[in-house]
């Protein structure tokens, strides 16, 4: 049978929400194209024991760093130029799908593919543009420029066969830019391994505990955090005295720490399993304002079943939960506390909300609906 190719920058064994993305839709082309993926993944990826592998994994090293610099400035952003030519001499015509993971990897090796009668997938975890710049990402020489990934962004989507989106605003932010496309919205949804036990996790407080999470080290999240602490926090401290707020993730900077030590915040460092800490709480807070596509953080509280308040930016690909009332959004510091009594006042019967919130997550983010999604697009 002919091979599925999928080519990623992200490390799927790594633990951040890119990671989290692309091994989930690894794991459903692997289960849908049994004994036929091959893999394109950076060096630093370790095989785990999950149940869909790729039949075939080529692991390829960072290139040196003045080949790197020079890429920068013409358009190469990817380390994985010479290892699909050379794959693709041995196998060009024993091919029936590639799949790009993100728009830069998508314009990046289109070309290599375009002549070979094989059909073209990108996936779309945001606007890349708006993303690296936000960030202040090398590739965009820290925030300044963006026109290689504008270049290759907009030439993965004009070309690829299928285009899948996370949320449905970045799906109409690309047709808004570059047109209509044969463009599909698949969400994101846990990979196989990501068991929880939904009938025995319990809220073991009945104080009003809230927390936030995030990779402490990425300048969205710490960009989010330190906005809430600086403008809500004290706010939010000052109608409920004693509510208690816990911030978790990896790799916190010293001023983070510092900072919550001054406030009496709870801050966790690089917890053994996020579950544990978020579910000690009863509302789960998302005040990332920046960067696109859908943060995956929040699918970790919405799996335990709790309450989540989040800023709008954070908001797309969660929408329909949101219509449950017990998913809401806030603007800015002046509209927070409004929206925060309203969740607060919906989450005290604790029993009927997590019951409903799981349900809905169910629904919409377990791996067999994302495997059905993407089935009913290529089956």
């Amino acid at each position: 049978m002919k091979k599925v190719v999928f080519v990623t920058r992200h490390d799927p064994s790594k633990i951040c929400g890119g990671a989290f993305a692309t091994k989930a839709y690894l794991e459903a082309f692997v289960k849908l194209y049994p004994q036929r993926v091959t893999l394109f993944v950076s060096d630093s990826y370790t095989k785990d024991n999950h149940k869909y592998q790729p039949s075939e994994i080529i692991k390829v090293k960072n290139r040196a760093k003045i080949k790197g610099v020079i890429g920068l400035f013409i358009g190469k952003l990817t380390r994985f130029e010479f290892a699909v030519k050379k794959w693709l001499h041995n196998n060009k015509n024993n091919l029936e799908l590639v799949i790009f993971d993100g728009s830069i990897i998508g314009g990046s090796h289109y070309d290599k593919f375009k002549k070979l009668n094989v059909k073209m997938v990108t996936i779309h975890h945001n606007y890349e543009v708006e993303y690296h710049l936000e960030n202040k990402s090398i590739e965009t020489f820290k925030g300044k420029c963006s026109f290689w990934i504008q270049k290759l962004e907009r030439k993965a989507y004009l070309n690829s066969n299928y285009n899948l989106f996370l949320t449905n605003t970045d799906k109409l932010l690309f047709e808004t830019k570059f047109g209509k496309s044969n463009n599909f919205v698949t969400g994101c949804f846990e990979f196989e391994k990501n068991k929880i036990n939904y009938q025995n996790l319990v809220i073991k407080s009945s104080n009003l505990n809230i927390v936030i999470s995030g990779s402490l080290n990425t300048f969205q999240t710490v960009d989010g955090i330190e906005w809430f602490l600086s403008k809500m926090y004290l706010k939010l401290k000052e109608r409920y005295p004693k509510v208690n707020l816990t911030i978790t993730g990896r790799s916190p900077s010293e001023s983070l720490i510092k900072k919550c030590k001054k406030l009496n915040i709870t801050l966790i460092a690089s917890p053994k399993d996020i579950k544990d800490v978020l579910n000690k709480n009863n509302i789960y807070i998302c005040p990332t304002r920046l960067g696109g596509g859908l943060k995956l953080r929040i699918m970790d509280p919405l799996a335990l079943g709790l309450p989540v308040l989040v800023q709008e930016k954070s908001y797309r690909g969660y929408e329909k939960i949101a219509s449950s009332g017990l998913l809401v959004s806030f603007k800015d510091e002046d509209d927070f506390l409004e929206r925060f009594d309203e969740l607060y006042a919906k989450s005290l019967n604790t029993s009927v909300t997590k019951s409903k919130i799981k349900e809905l997550y169910l629904k919409e983010f377990s791996f067999e609906s994302g495997v059905n999604k993407i089935k009913s697009i290529f089956h």
